[in-house]
């Protein structure tokens, strides 16, 4: 996971790769992780009618290289959700972190985001999560 800004990998209950087939040896060139959050009620809130770790998962971890054609993460995003409904997924929250981190030295260490690739899949915005804290390490890692 060290092209993902948390350096972490979450727990999972699917996770899908994106290959690039076109060298030698197929080369990964980005991961999907859909997974089970912290507490249920990060599903049970947006998607009330649907059963928590079966039918509503987090899209926890999402990341591709910079190498990677533009819009492929939305095309990729496309075969992930596809792929889970076939599984009885039916409904996926994410999170986009839009504030810019930055480590002790001030070096940018991720620009934040504003979840463009959900939007491009036609995911409903449901509002902003409860406003926190943050605490980073000097590395700008979440603590």
């Amino acid at each position: 996971m060290g092209h993902h800004y948390s350096a972490s990998f979450p727990s999972a209950r699917f996770r899908f790769g994106l290959y690039d087939i076109g060298a030698n040896e197929p080369q990964l060139c980005g991961v999907a992780v859909f997974g089970v959050p912290v507490t249920a009620a990060v599903l049970t809130r947006p998607l009330p009618d649907l059963q928590p770790y079966i039918e509503s998962l987090e899209c926890s971890r999402f990341v591709l290289v910079d190498e990677v054609p533009t819009n492929a993460e939305s095309w990729f995003l496309a075969r992930c959700f596809d792929e889970l409904l076939v599984l009885g997924v039916r409904g996926v929250v994410s999170f986009a972190d839009p504030v810019p981190r930055r480590d002790a030295s001030g070096t940018l260490v991720t620009a934040g985001h504003v979840g463009t690739i959900y939007q491009a899949t036609n995911a409903l915005y449901m509002g902003r999560a409860v406003p926190r804290t943050v605490k980073l390490l000097p590395n700008a890692v979440l603590c």
